[in-house]
């Protein structure tokens, strides 16, 4: 028997409730005493390529996030689906340009991240990205350094998995550099038996990077993948790099368009989540990266700070 619109509505709503992900209020603290989920900022982001929160929900034990439902999935199971678990360079260079995008609006309000991975990256049925999953996100203010040892274990950084003071913004672009390097390679640069053997891998900061790659991209991945995050680029070095150049210049015309026009490529039902913080270990390590043109500087002035907004 046919059912109604009505009913169909009713019994995806449903479905997508079951599938709420919560998460403790003190896992999220982990992350930071005043994550960006949790001082409600997530709400005032606004940009194409973060999934848009409609409200955050701070109760004594949990904490819930209303945001548009995405439907395309993730990027790591998108990359499942392709031969050999990789992209080709112009489809790795059009879902990077995006990635950094969304990024750059970040760090311009300084927000760090601190948990960049193809499962936090979901595409919308026009192929666009839309960064998710801010239990680790923070505020931090010009010349602030952070201590907590928080991400994925696949894509932490060198000063992180040596329990080093570090700023969140260099953090955030080895990650993205671990991010291309699946992309393009569908694996991850560093691999170990443990934990403890893929840490001393990273902080050796030597990878191999596959023949197959074009050279454009692999200089890209080489900044990236600076161990020495003082040596670092930032993400306007990577925007400005000339594999990207390319791209800005005719984005606006490709699929996945940084031209933002509200709700034109997200669903009207949304659904609600906390930020998962439990960084899962994703083991999947090794060329020394050639210098960058700046260290990681602090980005612009913050537009969306606040009495307490920032980690201690």
């Amino acid at each position: 028997m046919r059912q109604s619109p009505l009913a169909s509505i009713r019994r995806r709503a449903r479905r997508l409730w079951r599938k709420l992900r919560r998460s403790t209020s003190s896992s999220i603290r982990n992350g930071g005493k005043a994550s960006v989920a949790r001082s409600g900022a997530v709400t005032r982001l606004r940009h194409p390529n973060i999934v848009e929160f409609h409200e955050a929900l701070d109760t004594p034990k949990q904490i819930y996030l209303i945001m548009d439902f995405v439907s395309g999935g993730s990027l790591h199971h998108f990359l499942k689906k392709r031969p050999n678990r990789r992209t080709d360079d112009p489809l790795a260079k059009r879902l990077f340009f995006q990635v950094c995008q969304g990024i750059k609006y970040l760090h311009d309000r300084h927000i760090v991240h601190r948990d960049v991975k193809l499962e936090n990256l979901l595409l919308d049925e026009q192929g666009a990205v839309k960064i998710i999953d801010f239990g680790f996100s923070t505020i931090v203010p010009p010349g602030k350094k952070l201590k907590v040892f928080c991400g994925t274990p696949s894509y932490m950084a060198p000063e992180i998995v040596a329990r080093k003071e570090y700023t969140g913004f260099c953090a955030d672009i080895w990650a993205m550099g671990v991010l291309l390097y699946a992309l393009l390679c569908g694996s991850f640069p560093f691999r170990g038996q443990n934990d403890r053997d893929l840490y001393r891998k990273i902080v050796r900061g030597v990878f191999h990077i596959p023949e197959f790659v074009g050279d454009g991209a692999k200089a890209m991945v080489q900044r990236a993948l600076t161990a020495d995050m003082a040596r670092r680029p930032t993400v306007e070095d990577l925007l400005s790099d000339q594999w990207l150049s390319a791209h800005r210049e005719d984005s606006h015309a490709s699929k996945g368009s940084t031209s933002y026009q509200p709700n034109s490529s997200t669903s009207s039902t949304f659904t609600t989540t906390a930020p998962s913080s439990t960084g899962q270990s994703a083991r999947e390590s090794s060329g020394d990266s050639p210098r960058s043109r700046y260290a990681c500087p602090p980005p612009a002035p913050p537009l969306l700070t606040g009495a307490g907004d920032h980690e201690e």
